[in-house]
């Protein structure tokens, strides 16, 4: 910075021009991207600046992180196990009470096509269940229990005038099928990569 012949201070542009040079490498250093002509000077201020984490803050951090993948992971446990159990109650009360349920919604029984769906929806139930064993199976539970939950509310919602049990059993499926796949969408990033199995 000079002055005129008034008093007047003036700025010396090739004073003003290395400045901004100095302040760009400056920035440029210290996010991590220093040019090839950056003043030694600047690298060693840059460098020594920067304070690394202890390693126990790496544990901490790991362990606060490992605290909320397990507890993102409880939620998509529960959910899974009800929509397990939900399918399994439907498959054992079609064994124990298929004629009376074929009484209630006003349809013929057939004891043969109700003993395997009887069997189907134990099969699909236990899929679901293993999703809720282990994450790497839980996206093979959501494509078992998706479609499956939503067609039995869809069909089953008839059901509330007459048949209140059936409709609330129906209802019940597809209302944990889609909160599975919700919870799974927004958990998944945990669902299959983890080393952890649980």
């Amino acid at each position: 910075m000079s002055s005129d012949l008034n008093g007047d201070e003036y700025f010396d542009p090739d004073e003003l021009a290395a400045a901004q040079r100095l302040d760009d490498d400056i920035g440029r250093t210290l996010a991590g991207d220093p040019s090839r002509e950056t003043d030694p000077t600047v690298l060693w201020l840059a460098t020594s600046l920067q304070a690394r984490p202890s390693r126990s803050v790496y544990k901490r951090i790991s362990a606060a992180i490992s605290v909320r993948e397990q507890r993102e992971w409880r939620i998509v446990q529960f959910v899974a196990a009800a929509l397990a159990l939900l399918i399994a109650s439907h498959g054992i009360s079609i064994f124990t009470s298929g004629e009376w349920i074929a009484r209630n919604i006003g349809e013929p029984y057939a004891p043969h096509a109700a003993f395997e769906s009887a069997f189907a929806y134990l099969a699909v139930a236990g899929t679901i269940a293993a999703g809720a064993i282990r994450k790497s199976w839980t996206p093979v539970a959501v494509v078992a229990g998706l479609p499956l939950g939503l067609v039995l509310a869809i069909h089953g919602a008839s059901e509330v005038t007459h048949f209140a049990y059936g409709a609330a059993l129906h209802l019940s499926e597809g209302v944990f099928a889609v909160a599975l796949v919700i919870v799974w969408w927004r958990f998944g990033r945990y669902g299959t990569g983890s080393k952890r199995q649980e």
